[in-house]
């Protein structure tokens, strides 16, 4: 119910500016509703306001550039006939676009002399796309009918549930929605962060979309768009919504300081804010002119757009979308990887046609650390926009990390029209028998990962990367949690394979660092977790072996702090210690740390060490009946006389004689068992053998 009536404030609010003004731009009333519903929407805004004054800071003076170009969808979302607009009307906005991001509009020459010489030719283009996310040819425009007459500023309309057009996958196109907006509103837009999520793009009122067709004036020359983009690019309204005061700012140094949004279409010289003889740049595109008088943006605003772009939008700007079909056009997507147990691969590739023809021939070159390639000849048919698994031809590895890569060619006999997605290269890791501990990593190489280290990043976005923090030194691994955009996905880092067999009680113990940035007392609690995994059959398997999260991760006092956490001190860090006995058999453990994001704060490990516990075993000599170590903490090593029998049946019963857990031990040798999860506390282990019983107080503490 909060929420709800924040919203309707908002609305009212809303609906009082459109009363006593004409363009209303609800990108401020749709930000305070999103952090009103997300907390997590504001800090991620602050982020990337940090993240862009950084980049601007430190950007080279002088750097080459190229025009970017931005794939763009435009859902139409119609109920009426007035409402589905006309292509030509949605081809006049991209053309208004590209000419206002690239200062090729007609009506330059009303810029004022003054201002002239900080007027930017953005570099930054629009393209309607070719392909839709299926691969299928497209203009670009997608239409949706609908029941809902009109849409306001909850999303409602970016979601076909209700009532409105999915998103297409925003990391290949910049998605608009035009529809019939309620209260007057002409436009909103969604602020760039590090979570471009599928609410990433603008919303326009088809009445004020385009500069030709069923547009209203004053705001019929599509500056709304141009307006409402310069949004999703980090730039502010001109006056730094302020309310008159003089006291905010867009962040941009070469736009004079402003009073209040302006209104129609003033005589210049307009003085405010004690910002004379030349007052304010009214014609910018961020401010709240008529579409008439808006003709600039500013070099400092063109800075900020492309530190976004370049920041948080950057697959944009390699996106196929706004490539033509061609006829003939196969590529790799995929190549199983991993790490396998032996130096025999039967590689498994993934083909996509990409192209408008069937395919029923395809030459696929494969090469196996960088040698000649070899070419297998696939037959089939393959529909356009279809997937095919082939396994190829069984190929030979060596021990360690290989690469293969494969490419296609000559699709039906023919040339490839779009080479560009022929290719794709997979690392294999081969692990026949570990290496021998002590393994000790401290990851202070300038190569990362080390050398036979693995990192596992299905999203492609932050994940393990060095640091120039650890403990007691320069370096160590870490996670920019505070930076993820998203909270459940998974980074990991895996270890090479390791031999166990060569120690009696292998440990794995490492140091790790960690703050959250929610007050954990909060109702809502978000934590990153740490997790460890083992594996003994080459990964087939995972087995916890241990998982902290929330204040149990925390290393730090207090365990919390709004800001980016960066360890400064020895005792930012604590040493965790886990026992590896329970896979004191395996002569190829695989071991991996897992990251798991919830929107907190970055998480460092270091000194990653896996060697022989403190604390060795007795000897145990055949002729006596013993159990180590004791207290236990998961694993027992147990010695029962030869001379009682060839094996001997073991129990382990509670003080009251309940049952928990049986095996079956060959006598006269240490041999260790696996004890179930126990609580702590005190257990009787029982070994009846053809000769003997045998009996011993165990008591047990819980493992970790």
């Amino acid at each position: 119910m909060k929420n709800k009536a924040i919203f309707l404030l908002l609305f009212a609010l809303l609906m009082f500016r459109v009363a006593e003004a004409q363009r209303s731009c609800g990108t401020p009333e749709y930000v305070n509703w999103r952090k009103q519903k997300d907390p997590q929407f504001g800090r991620l805004l602050d982020q990337a306001h940090d993240i862009i004054e950084h980049y601007l800071a430190n950007k080279p003076v002088s750097q080459t550039r190229t025009v970017i170009k931005i794939p763009v969808v435009v859902h139409v979302v119609y109920k009426t006939a007035a409402q589905n607009i006309s292509d030509e009307q949605v081809l006049s906005q991209i053309e208004v676009l590209n000419e206002d991001f690239r200062r090729l509009n007609s009506d330059t020459v009303n810029t004022p002399a003054a201002f002239k010489p900080v007027a930017a030719d953005c570099e930054i283009e629009f393209c309607l796309a070719q392909r839709d996310p299926n691969g299928f040819p497209t203009n670009g425009i997608n239409r949706v009918q609908t029941t809902q007459s009109s849409f306001g500023l909850d999303d409602k309309v970016k979601y076909a549930s209700q009532g409105g057009a999915d998103a297409w996958d925003v990391k290949r196109y910049f998605n608009i929605w035009v529809c019939n907006l309620s209260f007057g509103l002409l436009g909103y837009a969604v602020p760039p962060s590090a979570n471009i999520d599928e609410t990433f793009g603008i919303v326009v009122s088809y009445k004020y979309f385009g500069r030709t067709g069923n547009v209203d004036p004053p705001y019929d020359r599509g500056r709304t768009a141009t307006h409402e983009i310069g949004h999703c690019f980090n730039l502010e309204h001109i006056w730094g919504d302020d309310g008159n005061s003089c006291t905010g700012t867009d962040y941009v140094a070469d736009t004079p300081n402003q009073a209040d949004e302006t209104y129609g279409c003033p005589s210049y010289p307009q003085i405010s804010c004690n910002n004379g003889p030349n007052g304010d740049m009214f014609m910018n595109f961020m401010d709240y002119t008529d579409d008439a008088c808006m003709n600039l943006f500013t070099q400092g605003q063109k800075d900020r757009m492309l530190a976004a772009i370049n920041n948080f939008l950057s697959f944009l700007t390699t996106s196929d979308a706004c490539l033509p079909l061609a006829d003939l056009d196969a590529g790799v997507i995929h190549i199983e990887g991993g790490t396998i147990c032996s130096t025999s691969f039967d590689p498994v590739v993934m083909i996509k046609n990409y192209g408008l023809d069937t395919l029923n021939s395809l030459h696929i070159h494969y090469s196996i650390n960088g040698n000649p390639p070899s070419v297998y000849l696939w037959n089939g048919v393959l529909l356009p926009t279809d997937t095919v698994t082939i396994t190829l031809p069984t190929v030979s590895l060596n021990g360690g990390a290989n690469t293969i890569t494969v490419f296609t060619a000559q699709p039906n006999g023919g040339t490839d029209g779009y080479p560009d997605n022929d290719a794709f290269t997979q690392t294999i890791q081969v692990s026949l028998i570990g290496t021998t501990p002590p393994v000790f990593e401290e990851f202070a190489s300038g190569v990362f990962p080390p050398q036979g280290w693995q990192v596992y990043n299905p999203d492609g976005g932050y994940t393990w990367q060095q640091s120039t923090l650890g403990y007691n030194s320069n370096n160590s691994a870490y996670v920019r949690n505070y930076d993820y955009s998203s909270n459940g996905e998974i980074d990991e880092l895996l270890l090479p394979s390791v031999n166990l067999t060569t120690l009696t009680a292998p440990k794995l113990s490492f140091y790790v660092a960690y703050r959250l940035y929610t007050n954990p007392n909060n109702s809502v609690n978000y934590s990153d977790t740490l997790t460890v995994l083992v594996s003994t059959d080459c990964g087939a398997s995972w087995q916890v072996v241990y998982k902290k999260w929330g204040t149990d991760l925390t290393t730090i006092t207090p365990p919390y702090s709004q800001v980016e956490f960066k360890p400064s001190s020895p005792n930012h860090w604590r040493l965790e210690t886990i026992d590896l006995a329970p896979f004191a058999f395996s002569e190829n453990l695989l071991i991996k740390f897992r990251n798991t994001t919830d929107y907190e704060n970055n998480l460092y490990i270091d000194k990653v060490n896996i060697n022989v516990a403190t604390a060795a075993l007795p000897p145990m000599t055949d002729g006596v009946f013993a159990v180590f170590p004791n207290p236990a903490e998961g694993v027992v090593y147990v010695t029962i006389p030869a001379a009682a029998g060839p094996e001997a049946q073991v129990w382990l019963t509670d003080l009251t004689g309940r049952t928990l857990a049986t095996t079956t031990l060959a006598c006269g040798s240490v041999v260790p068992w696996f004890l179930p999860p126990l609580a702590d506390g005190v257990y009787l282990l029982t070994a009846r053998a053809d000769a003997a019983l045998f009996s011993s107080r165990l008591e047990v503490a819980a493992r970790r």
